[in-house]
């Protein structure tokens, strides 16, 4: 049967890696575990480890760390979104997490766009992987029949979540909407990670 058909893609949703340079890691490092031994912390959308919210002026590298993160967030609005405003930190705080610890499934409201900064990592997926996951996900796979199932072959009509491994000196920008999650750290290496919110200046 002959017939025509033509195929558009209604909207997008993108993640943007970033190669962030020159960052004393160990300095953060450092920072962290000293605070670890005297702040509770707190609990938002982590299961166990220790979270921290941290703010310009605590530690030099961290600072260095937002500097080029805002850099990058604003080069994704100016030059790729077109859209010609000025980004700055929000918010930040530091996630720490041993064996078995995680993070539930969140957004983040209120914020322009969101981020994460990983201290540590080794691009292993037993540290705990950072999972993108499609809103409607459950409706999608509910109306898999056995031919797609199969993950890989699908169509990305079909696709519902995006897994990335932590790796260190590297960061991730998305839309705060986004919902995200945590995998369990299966490492014996404790998985250190900056969470980041940015709104306009």
């Amino acid at each position: 049967m002959e017939m025509q058909i033509t195929r558009e893609d209604l909207w997008t949703e993108s993640i943007f890696y970033i190669q962030v340079p020159e960052v004393d890691n160990q300095k953060i490092i450092d920072f962290a575990f000293e605070k670890k031994k005297i702040e509770p912390g707190t609990n938002r959308s982590n299961y166990g480890g220790w979270q921290y919210d941290v703010v310009k002026g605590q530690c030099e590298a961290l600072d260095d760390m937002f500097i080029k993160m805002e850099h990058a967030v604003n080069h994704v609005f100016n030059d790729v979104f077109k859209a010609q405003i000025d980004l700055g930190l929000a918010n930040a705080w530091l996630n720490w997490n041993e064996r078995g610890n995680t993070n539930t499934v969140h957004t983040h409201p209120g914020s322009m766009y969101s981020g994460v900064y990983y201290i540590t990592g080794n691009g292993s997926p037993e540290m705990g992987s950072i999972s993108f996951i499609r809103e409607h996900a459950h409706s999608v796979e509910n109306i898999f029949t056995s031919e797609l199932r199969e993950y890989k072959h699908r169509d990305r009509t079909f696709v519902v979540d995006k897994h990335v491994p932590p790796v260190e000196s590297t960061g991730i920008i998305f839309s705060p909407w986004l919902q995200h999650e945590v995998t369990p750290n299966l490492s014996d290496e404790p998985r250190i990670v900056v969470g980041m919110n940015f709104n306009v200046r």
